[in-house]
């Protein structure tokens, strides 16, 4: 739609049109507000009625509003005006890049400026996660000052996942396509030719094609037809630069050669690569041209004065100062500052750290830098007892980097950027000290360091405070020390080759099994090994495997593990000794960095899992043994590695008989004679609160219908795309998939993995996951080992990553609120424009659906059932009610009885979190599903079954209720 000259829209008045074509037109306009020249770019009518155009309009805005550099252009705004999109720009005077070249190859000096400041640009880009897609010189803008800017952002990528590119259809007159365009064909990669995912070495093959065009007059891939152009790019080795344009530096050839590279793998790895080797040849190129040389022949003249040669030299020194001064002051503003903001935004505050402290020593004094530090540091005292110890730190996410010396405690006035830490901290004659914490909000962390030989051998000490686990008793510890890290098989040899299974001594514990007390003899008849022979269950001949003494024990029962604790002259911890230790509180990265592999126990400390106290792998590796029971058990907590991460926080039990071979030992010993609490209040039996429902009534018909309108939404275009595509399984394919969400202006991502070896359509799982998807920011294998049967089955299964969940994280909003109530809503949407999805695929059988949800996804399986209809049977495991309240608009239980298909659900009959009798045979009584339709399975497991039961019932629940795979 045209804009008249003199008209206004927002603040902006227009003054001429100056560029136009394609989908979008360009004004010149004057900011009536701040009275300074802008650029105006509005749809044109014809795009402004297609959706894709649109998208492309606001990703350019998206794409730049996260860059901030000056070979980038500007956005100042984005905005809408009588029913019109609009990007308020900054106003370029002079010429693309297309313009410059006008045929003609350039001067070698300026392809080297030109390429120098792209390079930059495009590092810029990409470190922050946007790949451009679409470089080429009408892309490219050129001031009068010699100044580029990088343009068009529309076909941007953002996030730094690979993206595929479809071959567009082309118009051969500018080799340019439109609307589903990925690119400009002469200058694409050639991934994207082929339609494959693309990753920042494409723009970097696009850029060395606009490199060779800047060098030689012409492009390097060449032909009548879009369809040969691209065979070009596939096939075809261009001639040299300095081959075709004598007048071409040489050094150019190897720069273009790697950037042109058909396998993207031999190519610059980064822009910032790229850019290093065309900054060698720049300057190279500037000290060939400075006519050093004739300056060196005159200065040997005799008539040439000394007053001369000094003056000279004096000039020169001003002239490299002033150019230090000027570089030191362009690297701040251009690169430190901005990647400052990006490295804390990512979470990288060691490295945000160091950037300042570099930053100083170039322009302590500058405006935007204390600016910056005001807004990024916070003061974080550092203290130690006794002082004068040295601080190490490093991101606790980022366990591979070195330790950054911070100095000599008392740190009082340290400032850092908020984030989790991992500190180090030593003093000559002290007890090195390993540890987490949080620093903010200017709190003192307080250190006691402990003289060496003071701690028993591999302890730490664990600083007293109050501690509730259960939600219902707070109990206060005084300080104590507990094991650094699991009792290793070597340690527990010693107990077995003294004789331990032999002397009664040491069994301190009544042994109950069924409700019987056995005698000692009888006793150890149950605790032999794989042979027969004294020792846990998972050793031989009385031994461990070969190559293992660093490995945790496994295999023992809580007997054995009290028997061993007197053996050693310690204590098992009670549930509230080790949740003091774990301190739950603290960030979530321990799961990411501890052993949740699926593989058994790793050696003790191979993971980085390291607790805030000095602990490692108290989440996963083998649950470890406490004191406290719970009715016939006894509690074993920290999660394995076969379990799913989030049993490090959930209580579990289990009989004091159990020989599992997840079960380890960890031990405490108390640091002083008096401890705030008695032996008996701490290791007496206790309950963890959870919620009752047994009496619940669900609303009426009437007004769940209101709360079922909550969860409608439109069925608006999906605008669907497979951005990538992994073959890399022998079971499935997977697939990247995203579309347009049913709120806001957002894009659900989803991972669709198609069985191979199987006749399409296949029936297909959608997959709702546990709470552990709001601790990871990504999905990562050691997940996908609680799915991957399904497909295995020969089923197919959508992973829907729903709000607030991995790549869609953010900060979950708090239990029984509105905003919780609204992201389950959102997160059905998701759901349901996931099924959308698939029903627009004709490999999918959309007619034979089911549910499966663990855990989480469990307890939100009434909800997602309820309100979702194509579904034909769900799977919920280790679900139940909500353990907390939340509104009766996403409360399961006014959901349960509207479900209708038939649905299996496992669980634990042990699960303190979803208990048996308040909660998972309520919603089990409550669910809508005929009686002959809906089972409860449950296994003598805390939280979470086994995963072979789930696979078992799971799969005979869909051979029977979607039919057997074919």
């Amino acid at each position: 739609m045209s804009q008249p000259s003199g008209s206004t829209i927002s603040h902006y008045r227009i003054l001429e049109k100056i560029g136009g074509g394609g989908m979008g037109d360009v004004y010149k306009a004057e900011d009536l507000t701040l009275g300074r020249i802008v650029a105006l770019k509005f749809l044109n009518e014809k795009s402004a009625r297609e959706r894709q155009s649109v998208e492309r309009f606001r990703r350019e805005a998206r794409a730049i509003s996260a860059l901030n550099h000056h070979n980038i252009y500007t956005i100042y705004e984005v905005g809408e005006a009588h029913g019109q999109n609009f990007i308020a720009m900054e106003f370029l005077p002079g010429k693309t890049l297309r313009d410059h070249i006008s045929g003609g190859a350039l001067e070698t000096s300026a392809v080297l400026d030109i390429g120098f400041q792209i390079a930059d640009a495009l590092d810029s880009a990409h470190t922050q996660g946007v790949i451009h897609r679409d470089i080429k010189p009408e892309n490219i803008f050129l001031t009068p000052r010699g100044q580029i800017k990088i343009l068009d952002f529309g076909l941007a990528k953002l996030g730094a996942g690979p993206e595929p590119s479809a071959l567009p259809t082309v118009d051969e007159r500018s080799l340019t396509s439109h609307g589903a365009t990925v690119g400009t064909v002469a200058y694409m990669s050639p991934e994207q030719t082929r339609g494959e995912a693309i990753d920042a070495r494409t723009d970097i093959f696009s850029f060395g094609t606009v490199l060779y065009e800047m060098a030689c007059g012409q492009r390097p891939f060449k032909g009548e037809t879009s369809a040969a152009v691209s065979d070009s790019i596939l096939h075809a080795t261009p001639e040299l630069p300095s081959t075709v344009n004598p007048e071409a530096l040489a050094g150019l050839d190897h720069v273009v050669t790697k950037a042109l590279e058909k396998d993207r793998g031999r190519r610059f790895s980064s822009a910032a690569e790229m850019r290093a080797e065309l900054g060698a040849l720049r300057q190279r190129r500037i000290i060939e041209s400075s006519g050093s040389q004739p300056i060196v022949e005159v200065l040997r003249k005799p008539s040439f004065i000394a007053g001369a040669v000094l003056l000279l030299a004096a000039g020169a020194v001003a002239a490299g100062l002033i150019y230090r001064n000027h570089a030191r002051t362009t690297w701040l503003h251009e690169k430190a500052l901005p990647e400052i903001q990006q490295l804390v935004l990512q979470r990288k505050a060691v490295a945000a750290f160091k950037l300042i402290q570099q930053a100083e020593r170039f322009g302590g004094g500058d405006p935007a830098l204390i600016k910056l530090k005001a807004a990024t540091l916070t003061l974080a005292p550092i203290v130690t007892t006794p002082p004068a110890a040295d601080v190490y730190i490093r991101d606790y996410a980022d366990n591979r980097s070195d330790w950054q010396y911070l100095g000599k405690t008392p740190l009082a006035e340290n400032r850092l950027p908020t984030g989790f830490y991992a500190f180090k901290i030593t003093k000559k004659g002290y007890e090195a000290l390993e540890m987490t914490g949080t620093l903010d909000g200017g709190r003192t962390m307080q250190v006691p360091l402990d003289s060496v030989g003071t701690l028993p051998a591999g302890t730490v000490r664990i600083s007293g405070g109050d501690v509730d686990p259960t939600g219902h008793h707070s109990v206060t510890l005084a300080s104590f020390l507990m094991d650094k890290f699991e009792v290793t098989n070597k340690d527990y040899k010693k107990f077995v080759d003294a004789g331990g299974y032999r002397d009664p001594k040491y069994w301190k514990h009544p042994f109950i099994k069924d409700g019987r007390t056995l005698a000692f003899s009888p006793a150890m008849l149950l605790m032999q090994d794989k042979t027969g022979r004294a020792g846990p269950s998972t050793w031989e001949l009385g031994s461990y495997p070969a190559g293992e003494d660093d490995y945790p024990v496994s295999g023992v029962s809580f007997y054995e593990a009290a028997a061993y604790a007197q053996f050693a002259g310690k204590s098992l911890p009670s549930v509230y000794h080790w949740y003091r230790a774990a301190d739950m509180g603290r960030f979530s990265d321990i799961l990411q960095a501890s052993n949740f592999a699926g593989k058994g126990p790793a050696k003790v400390g191979q993971y980085s899992g390291l607790g805030p106290f000095g602990t490692y792998d108290m989440a996963g590796n083998v649950k470890e043994w406490c004191l406290n029971s719970s009715g016939d058990r006894k509690y074993i907590l920290g999660g394995a590695s076969t379990d799913p991460p989030y049993m490090y926080q959930e209580p579990d039990a289990r009989t004091p008989f159990d020989r599992s071979a997840t079960n380890g030992i960890r031990l405490i010993k108390e640091a002083t004679a008096n401890s705030a609490n008695s032996k008996a209040d701490v290791a007496a039996p206790l309950s963890f609160a959870a919620s009752d429902y047994r009496n619940v009534k669900p609303v009426s018909d009437s007004v769940f219908e209101i709360y079922k309108s909550l969860y409608s939404y439109d069925r608006t275009p999906l605008d669907a795309k497979v951005e990538s595509e992994d073959d890399s399984s022998a079971y499935w394919k997977r697939q990247r998939i995203t579309f347009n969400a049913a709120y806001g202006n957002e894009r659900v991502i989803a991972f669709l993995f198609l069985p191979k070896n199987i006749s399409k359509p296949y029936q297909t799982v959608v997959y709702f996951p546990h709470s552990g998807a709001q601790s990871f920011h990504t999905v990562d294998d050691t997940q996908l080992s609680l799915i991957d049967f399904v497909v295995k089955s020969g089923r197919a299964l959508m992973f829907p990553i729903y709000k607030d969940t991995y790549e869609r994280l953010d900060t979950p909003p708090d239990a029984g609120t509105s905003a919780e109530r609204d992201e389950t809503i959102q997160q059905a949407k998701d759901l349901r424009r996931s099924i959308d999805y698939l029903e627009s695929r004709d490999d999918i059988d959309s007619s034979r659906l089911a549910y499966y949800g663990i855990s989480w996804g469990a307890v939100q399986g009434p909800i997602m059932t309820a309100i979702e209809p194509r579904f034909k049977a769900a799977i919920f495991a280790s679900g139940g009610c909500n353990a907390q309240k939340v509104l009766p608009e996403a409360d399961a239980m006014n959901f349960a009885s509207r479900v209708k298909i038939p649905v299996l659900m496992v669980n634990g009959r042990y699960d303190f979190e979803i208990p048996l009798d308040t909660c998972q045979e309520p919603l089990f009584r409550l669910l809508g599903s005929a009686p002959p339709d809906k089972q409860h399975v449950l296994y003598d497991t805390g939280h979470a079954p086994p995963l072979l039961p789930i696979m078992k019932e799971g799969l005979n629940w869909l051979d029977h209720y979607l039919g057997p795979v074919k």
